[in-house]
């Protein structure tokens, strides 16, 4: 497996992409691991983590800036393609909103 961050990590089987959350029981301090999503290659991966990052964001109340430069600064630690897409999406979001 491969750790991302935090808890979170990728393995993989033969046909899919798993991203999986390492967890600890409070009872007994065991742990286990829980499944959060599958993935049939890596850009739907990437895409999904992408997804999960903006849920917490949100759920965490930030401003919308603070939330594009924090999300921006995550998906260059991911070292993907994806990256020069989010910060075009960025720019072209914030001269929109300069308007």
């Amino acid at each position: 497996m491969i750790h991302l961050e935090e808890n979170l990590y990728v393995g993989a089987d033969k046909y899919q992409f798993i991203l999986r959350e390492k967890r600890q029981t409070e009872e007994s301090g065991k742990v286990y691991w829980k499944d959060l999503g599958y993935y049939p290659n890596l850009s739907t991966l990437i895409r999904g983590l992408s997804d999960r990052k903006l849920y917490q964001f949100v759920e965490q109340g930030k401003s919308l800036k603070a939330m594009q430069e924090e999300f921006v600064t995550w998906a260059e630690s991911l070292k993907t393609p994806l990256v020069a897409e989010l910060k075009q999406a960025v720019k072209a979001y914030q001269e929109k909103d300069d308007e």
